[in-house]
């Protein structure tokens, strides 16, 4: 199996999670909205500011979905990862 399948059927399995988690405490829209907002604009900002800095993070689908799921917490782990790596 590769590691294509495998992240997608975490983001998808993690985003059913989050979804059953905010019904839950009963702060559907405006909890998903507010993260996948944020998230957007933070890799967007991380993005334009990762050419200059070196970051190494590019606006593509995988990023903007870690980034629309997870958030501004997605973002900070998509650095440290990267940062890790190098």
């Amino acid at each position: 199996m590769s590691d294509t399948v495998c992240f997608a059927g975490f983001l998808i399995l993690s985003a059913v999670i989050m979804l059953i988690l905010s019904i839950r405490q009963r702060v559907f829209l405006k909890g998903i909205l507010f993260s996948t907002v944020t998230g957007l604009i933070a890799l967007l900002a991380v993005s334009l500011l990762g050419i200059p800095l070196h970051l190494g993070i590019s606006l593509n689908p995988l990023s903007a979905s870690v980034a629309a799921i997870y958030g501004l917490p997605g973002v900070i782990g998509m650095l440290a990862l990267r940062l890790l790596i190098l």
